[in-house]
């Protein structure tokens, strides 16, 4: 189960791509430049995520 959703990432945009066209090029396109240019913020939200994930496991074996 975690294969085929993790694998959902991948797959949509390759199968939006065949389905869709010149429009569905386009409009990846369009999201590729949008994500090349915030990288660095999407980068850092990622981070913030992860890091608060590591925070929330690791606080209960502490409080106990």
């Amino acid at each position: 189960m975690f294969v085929v959703v993790a694998s959902i990432s991948i797959a949509a945009p390759v199968f939006y791509r065949l389905a869709g066209g010149e429009h569905a090029k386009a409009r990846l396109d369009e999201m590729k430049d949008w994500l090349v240019l915030h990288n660095d913020a999407v980068m850092a939200v990622l981070f913030l995520v992860f890091g608060a994930n590591l925070i929330a496991n690791g606080l209960p074996p502490l409080t106990t």
